[in-house]
């Protein structure tokens, strides 16, 4: 099955040609009289509107086409260096980046457009004064922060590559990454990282050069006497074409060596303007803010809100610590956030639980605020009047108690878009009934990174999917070489303007994964999924993920998964099985709720250890009853036999998670090799998970 979106008319689908050229900002300013211009509806002085009907999905128009956006005029560009150049003068005034100087309870002090646009054009200077040009490539390693965003911005105007990397990373990492991309100068954040890294210069690669933003100036390294030193140098900005590259963007991996996604300028801006073509028109607009803490040097972070947001005239503030989330969230008072399931499913775990602990007053009014804001919410669906009785019940009951959680996000939060993994359900249904709309998206650092993302309309809104395919994206969903019909499972697999270049120094791997179909290039996701109704996509498990066991039956362990941590007791699961007669599963449940259930029952105290928690048969039956509940309707031969408690998570730091917080299959399976062999040799819990299906 196919969807597919025609955006008309953006200079990215025209593919203008280009030719390098230093820009001219008195041409620019005169385009725009008002240098902070943003009206009532996001866009600077201009109104959008839908484009004709002729724009649909799939294969014949529905009578309900999703409506397709026109680009307001400040957002007419091919190139991000084009973009920067006009927003800063669009937006000049305009708040952009938020950190915070001092310790984590200081205020966040606002850096301007104008302001960034100056640092930026420092920094460009430097690095031309350091022989950086046009073909070169610059490398990070660095968390969120302002100098992150202008060491991008600079290198990409002097027509070189940008390659982050991650400070969690490991040495041999960084080491990789610098050695295949070639990197002449390297940026590091922490003076603890450049005592790792200074002695790469000369060394570690091509690289020449090692500079720290922590570094005090008169100090080796120090960025800011890099800057300072070219500070009245005037060097204009490359003007690059959009297929030329503009960075490097090294997949985690969950298997083997992180491989070098070849990202353009005309890959990244098509997601931004394809994102822009289907969400409403007032969704982005200048008066918008995050609080960003996804990394900028994951696809996700760097090009859904870094650059996106930029592109608005929108502002984040820069989280440095993410233990410190509900402070920001109260100081910063984002309209938006981009994140991950994971932090839903706690703060909607932590609710509950706290819920749990009130009297039964507070708890039959929290239940009750819920239910009349879910029936509320399916009359609407439905298209049927609310009614006054019960319009005038959730109003009440909204101010006193479902507001107090929308306040715990700042107040302001209207919704945030969140990928990388499947939200539950029940997580979904929870923050759609308190008014907080969560997003869900679909894409890969090898398509810039989007393919899909829903929408807060709820006519075209599917809770559960992850919406609908970006402007001039294509997806396909295939299965032996041949396209499956509507509502069929293949892998899929997605054309467009936001499919990378190929991975770098990689060709046979770039081959194997790109192909040619109907006079398109397609990219092979790995992902199964299928197409609802011809229009929402839903990834359904991941094809390397796949596995067979000893009675022939396949499995796809990732919606099992999902399923066994929608268990508030569950945080992390991974089911095994390969060749085997039958699944098992590590578990890693939440223990302080579960040493507060035992407490609860008289069987646990503040001495008792995780290893006499994990051994008790009372607690070995709960998490059965938690799998067996959050497995009902799944086939007999997919829920787990057995499973063992670990008292240790899948972490960064243990290097059983990729930056982006997915399960490195591989690294756990072998890790706990003796844990798995041992459940099949000795049936460990058999009788536990037996009894409680029973």
């Amino acid at each position: 099955m196919q969807a597919t979106l025609r955006l008309g008319g953006s200079s990215v689908a025209r593919g203008l040609p280009r030719r390098p050229r230093p820009p001219s900002l008195a041409a620019l300013s005169s385009a725009w009289a008002d240098p902070t211009p943003c009206s009532h509806n996001g866009f600077a002085g201009t109104s959008a509107v839908a484009l004709g009907s002729r724009h649909h999905f799939g294969s014949k128009a529905a009578a309900a086409s999703p409506p397709v956006h026109a680009t307001p005029h400040y957002m007419d560009y091919d190139t991000l260096v084009d973009m920067h150049l006009i927003t800063r003068q669009s937006f000049g005034n305009r708040p952009l980046f938020g950190t915070q100087k001092g310790d984590k309870d200081s205020p966040f002090e606002w850096l301007t457009y104008k302001e960034f646009g100056k640092q930026v054009d420092r920094c460009r200077a430097a690095l031309a004064g350091l022989g950086i040009t046009h073909g070169d490539t610059v490398g990070i390693i660095s968390n969120n922060r302002e100098e992150w965003a202008v060491c991008a911005y600079a290198t990409y105007s002097l027509g070189a590559v940008f390659v982050p990397m991650y400070e969690e990373q490991r040495p041999e990492d960084w080491r990789y990454i610098l050695e295949d991309s070639g990197a002449k100068c390297l940026f590091v954040a922490t003076k603890g990282i450049y005592r790792e890294t200074f002695h790469f210069a000369g060394v570690q690669g091509n690289v020449q050069n090692v500079f720290c933003f922590d570094q005090p100036a008169g100090q080796p390294g120090s960025f800011k006497d890099l800057i300072d030193t070219n500070a009245e140098e005037k060097v204009p900005a490359y003007i690059p074409d959009p297929s030329e590259l503009a960075t490097l963007i090294y997949t985690s991996g969950t298997t083997g060596k992180p491989k070098g996604v070849m990202l353009s300028h005309g890959n990244i801006i098509s997601n931004i303007v394809g994102i822009r073509a289907i969400l409403p028109d007032d969704l982005v607009s200048c008066h918008d803010r995050s609080l960003s803490f996804l990394p900028w040097a994951h696809c996700y972070g760097q090009t859904a809100e870094l650059h996106a947001l930029m592109a608005h005239g929108a502002s984040m503030g820069i989280s440095r610590d993410v233990t410190a989330l509900l402070d920001q969230l109260a100081e910063v008072k984002p309209t938006l956030l981009y994140a991950v399931p994971q932090l839903f499913k706690r703060v909607c775990d932590a609710i509950h639980a706290k819920v749990a602990e009130s009297s039964p007053a507070k708890q039959y009014l929290f239940k009750r605020s819920l239910q009349m804001a879910h029936r509320r919410r399916k009359h609407i669906e439905a298209g049927e009047p609310v009614g006054a009785a019960l319009e005038l019940q959730h109003r009440l009951l909204d101010q006193a108690v479902l507001s107090k959680i929308r306040d715990r996000f700042g107040g302001n939060l209207k919704v945030s878009f969140v990928g990388g993994a499947a939200t539950n359900m029940e997580v979904l249904n929870f923050f759609e009934n308190i008014d907080i709309k969560i997003l869900e998206g679909y894409g890969l650092t090898e398509t810039s990174p989007m393919v899909t993302v829903n929408t807060p309309e709820q006519k075209f809104r599917r809770l559960g999917s992850t919406g609908r395919c970006l402007a001039d994206v294509n997806v396909k969903i295939m299965m032996g070489g041949e396209e499956m019909p509507a509502g069929e499972e293949g892998e899929v697999c997605v054309s467009g303007p936001n499919v990378m270049q190929g991975y770098n120094n990689l060709p046979e791997a770039s081959s194997e994964v790109l192909f040619d179909l109907d006079g398109q290039r397609y990219f092979r996701t790995g992902d199964l999924g299928r197409m609802d109704d011809g229009t929402y996509l839903r990834i359904t498990g991941r094809i390397k993920e796949q596995y067979k066991l000893e009675n022939g039956k396949y499995v796809v362990p990732g919606p099992i998964e999902a399923a066994m941590t929608s268990s508030t007791y569950i945080t992390q699961a991974l089911v095994f099985g390969d060749n085997r007669p039958f699944n098992v599963a590590l578990v890693f449940p939440d223990w302080n709720l579960v040493r507060s259930w035992a407490e609860s029952k008289g069987r646990a105290n503040d001495g008792t250890s995780l290893e006499e928690l994990a051994s008790m048969d009372v607690v070995k039956n709960l998490i059965a009853g938690e799998i067996a509940l959050s497995l009902d309707g799944f086939k007999k031969y997919e829920m787990p036999r057995t499973f063992e408690l670990l008292e240790e998570g899948f972490t960064k730091e243990n290097n059983m998670q990729t930056q982006k917080l997915s399960t490195k299959r591989h690294v756990v399976i072998k890790h706990y090799h003796d844990t798995l062999m041992h459940m099949y040799g000795d049936r460990v819990h058999h009788n536990h998970l037996q009894e409680q299906a029973a």
